[in-house]
């Protein structure tokens, strides 16, 4: 069982590592290259991005960026405090 978990965090820490990767060259090839990002991203590839996106957020009253920002805060804030605990949790272990 633990095998099977251990693979699992290994496969997601490798996907997360190659899209970081992936992320970065894409955004040092739209640095060298503003014909590319216009001719592929502006004209092409943001309808596609776009047209949902605003056919979602024309039912809400408020900017879902706004609210994206909001949930970003609440969950740093939030992993914060669990750090916190846990690092009180091994200080407590260490005094004992």
């Amino acid at each position: 069982m633990f095998k099977s978990c251990k693979k699992n965090i290994y496969l997601i820490l490798f996907i997360n590592i190659f899209l970081i990767l992936f992320n970065i060259l894409i955004l040092l090839i739209a640095k060298k290259s503003s014909f590319l990002v216009e001719s592929f991203y502006s004209r092409k590839l943001f309808f596609y991005i776009n047209k949902p996106l605003s056919y979602i957020s024309n039912y809400f009253s408020f900017s879902l960026g706004e609210l994206a920002v909001a949930a970003a805060i609440i969950t740093l804030i939030f992993l914060f405090l669990i750090f916190i605990y846990f690092i009180i949790i091994l200080i407590k272990q260490k005094l004992k």
